[in-house]
């Protein structure tokens, strides 16, 4: 996935370069973080619709329900949101709505598991997908890779669609550190922990290293 936003321009410019640099096979997402207008996300996404983009995440400002379905409408990649929606009283309207094709509930902001169950179960009942937002420390990372193990396949067919983890790559030392053996992934799969409750240990001396000093 990659970050978009800046201007339709440059924005097709560094669609078009990663896509001949990772060649047809490899799956690829942008991401506006709310950056466009309606008009602009529109054009950015026929556009773009040739490079093979799987989705086009939060491509307006998430407030504006009716921008996702006219972008959603207007345009052929499908429409991805949901990371500033919160619990299941807030995803609602974009799922009755059909304002994403794909939602993106984060569970630490979200409600934890059992929110995020019935978010699920909502997007599920209504043909919406569901791609975990992911966004945080090792221990986030964990605790969605066992969400995300639990998940029923939607639609249950024989080759059911492989749940997709979002796997922060940015820089950021106490993501990993926190966690005596950090999570990786290897070839574009991440192995999920298979021992006690979350599969993790914390690493208490890097909680100590990095906490903020009292005022």
């Amino acid at each position: 996935k990659i970050k978009i936003g800046f201007s339709i321009d440059e924005d097709l410019r560094v669609i078009r370069a990663v896509r001949e640099a990772i060649g047809d096979e490899m799956r690829l997402m942008i991401d506006a973080n709310h950056g466009y207008t309606v008009t602009e996300a529109i054009r950015l996404g026929k556009a773009a619709a040739d490079y093979d983009i799987d989705w086009f995440e939060e491509p307006v400002v998430p407030e504006q329900l009716s921008a996702y379905c006219e972008v959603r409408a207007g345009q052929p990649i499908p429409v991805a949101g949901g990371e500033t929606w919160h619990t299941r009283y807030g995803m609602w309207p974009a799922i009755e709505s059909r304002a994403v094709d794909i939602l993106q509930p984060d569970l630490c902001g979200c409600g934890g598991f059992s929110e995020m169950a019935k978010i699920a179960s909502l997007a599920t009942l209504h043909g919406v997908r569901i791609v975990p937002h992911v966004w945080g420390t090792g221990v986030h990372l964990a605790a969605a890779l066992q969400f995300m193990a639990a998940m029923t396949p939607d639609p249950v067919r024989v080759n059911p669609i492989e749940p997709i983890m979002e796997f922060d790559r940015t820089e950021n030392p106490f993501r990993q550190a926190v966690l005596k053996t950090p999570i990786e992934a290897v070839n574009g799969v991440v192995a999920i922990p298979d021992a006690p409750g979350l599969g993790i240990e914390i690493d208490r001396g890097a909680l100590a290293q990095f906490k903020m000093p009292e005022a």
